[in-house]
């Protein structure tokens, strides 16, 4: 979940998940923004999803190799 910091908007936010068919998805109020599927997933297949906010703009990363520190 990816919400703002205003204290006036609690109750809202962006829900951004990847569901067991390998598609990923952002969501606000019950509202489909946007929504890929990643290839080659494998259902049941362990994946990272990484969130970048910012701005106006929200960014999925999925793939199945931790990323380098």
């Amino acid at each position: 979940m990816v919400r703002n910091l205003s204290g006036t908007e609690m109750d809202t936010g962006y829900l951004v998940a990847q569901r067991n068919n390998g598609e990923v998805f952002i969501v606000r109020s019950e509202t489909m923004l946007a929504r890929a599927n990643v290839p080659g997933y494998v259902p049941g297949q362990r994946s990272r999803l990484r969130v970048v906010a910012r701005g106006d703009t929200i960014t999925a990363y999925v793939g199945t190799t931790p990323p380098r520190c």
